[in-house]
């Protein structure tokens, strides 16, 4: 066991710290069955900010960060509507609405369409102003 500890580098007295802390109880066992049973009871939709509030709600006073580090042990993921991804140009990879496509291009002739790398802009005609 000596060699092992040299060639680790490991003092031998902290070898056996960290031996008596994995077989040890989990000292945090309760909070995660309550974080479990409150994720699981909102049918997955709650994140470590609500499931915090709920927590503070049925008395137990814990840090915000130590329930997103729960979760994340626990592997406990909300379900989140996301929007879907914008569609990009096969030809220069821009996104259409970031770039403000219009229906009014002329497409040059043997290009591919709704490009704007394969479109000409029409041309900018000057503001009139009324008097």
């Amino acid at each position: 066991m000596e060699v092992l500890l040299d060639v680790a580098g490991l003092a031998r007295s902290t070898f056996f710290y960290h031996q008596s802390r994995i077989n040890g109880p989990d000292r945090r066992a309760s909070l995660k069955a309550a974080i479990t049973g409150i994720f699981t009871k909102n049918h997955s939709r709650y994140g470590h900010r609500r499931i915090h509030i709920e927590l503070l709600k049925l008395g137990r006073t814990v840090a915000k960060k130590t329930v997103l580090k729960l979760m994340r042990s626990l592997r406990l993921v909300c379900k989140v509507r996301r929007a879907p991804p914008a569609r990009r140009c096969a030809e220069c990879g821009m996104s259409g609405h970031a770039y403000g496509w219009s229906t009014e291009r002329i497409v040059e002739p043997g290009k591919g369409l709704g490009s704007p790398c394969s479109a000409v802009w029409p041309p900018i005609r000057p503001v009139q102003r009324r008097d």
